[in-house]
């Protein structure tokens, strides 16, 4: 199992660090024990937040509302909770886009 991903009450939480204002969104590979996820939008308004929990909806194929903030509102690193879904499934959906 990948150190950012782990079982959750009754979903998986993944452990994030985000690059708001990217060129492109997307999985941009690992950055220490998180996941690296980079964004167009700008940390501003809360727009990277939205950003990341629509592409962790998108890439996982969950309805956006399963994907909560849990924590980090105001900083890079942070904590994702995704209902219903297990830890293996979404590192299956996941891991393939990491690139080291």
């Amino acid at each position: 199992m990948q150190p950012w991903i782990r079982d959750a009450d009754g979903g998986a939480e993944l452990l994030i660090h985000v690059q708001p204002g990217a060129r492109r969104s997307g999985v941009a590979g690992t950055h220490g024990d998180a996941l690296k996820i980079a964004v167009r939008e700008k940390a501003t308004g809360g727009a990277a937040n939205r950003a990341v929990c629509e592409l962790v909806a998108d890439l996982l194929e969950v309805p956006r509302s399963t994907v909560e903030l849990v924590s980090g509102h105001r900083s890079r690193r942070k904590r994702l909770r995704v209902g219903g879904v297990d830890a293996t499934s979404v590192e299956a959906a996941i891991s393939g886009l990491v690139a080291d």
